[in-house]
């Protein structure tokens, strides 16, 4: 992922139809806002839907899909607040103080090591998937060995590009 090409950006935010977030709700493009209403609206909300955009082709669908599920249903269950509010701008063109206003505060990890540590540290998806979290971090290390761990992100891209 890479800011400013409509692929999600690389900030941790939501947005109604911006496609510069990771996460985007879709509103149905009959439901445009009326003068003085700042966002457009689905009469229900089974109108709208989520495009998610930080998950590539190399990771698994099912794994991706169940870690949503389950951080969603963890939030859920906690109560924890929405803390991120609705970005509607690109969040790498916006200022530090702008994107604080809207609670974007972090990036998503843009390398694997730091995707590998973000998940290591993950306490909550230890506990929810056990040891399947261990085995897939154990996997990803014996993938770095065989391919002769290049010790760049380029050379492990050509890597698997070559290879798969």
């Amino acid at each position: 992922m890479v800011d400013g090409i409509s692929s999600g950006g690389t900030w941790v935010a939501w947005g109604s139809d911006n496609r510069e977030v990771p996460v985007r709700l879709c509103v149905p493009p009959t439901h445009f806002p009326t003068p003085g209403q700042q966002e457009r609206t689905s009469p229900t909300p089974s109108g709208n839907h989520f495009e998610i955009k930080c998950i590539d082709g190399t990771s698994s669908p099912y794994l991706a899909l169940a870690a949503l599920l389950s951080a969603g249903l963890l939030g859920i269950q906690s109560q924890a607040p929405l803390v991120e509010k609705n970005c509607t701008e690109a969040a790498a063109e916006m200022s530090e103080a702008d994107r604080d206003a809207v609670g974007v505060r972090r990036r998503l990890p843009l390398t694997w090591e730091e995707a590998r540590g973000a998940l290591e540290g993950d306490e909550a998806m230890k506990e929810l998937f056990g040891g399947i979290v261990d085995g897939f971090l154990a996997a990803g290390r014996i993938l770095d060995d065989l391919m002769g761990a290049p010790t760049t992100e380029a050379g492990r891209v050509q890597l698997l590009v070559e290879n798969y």
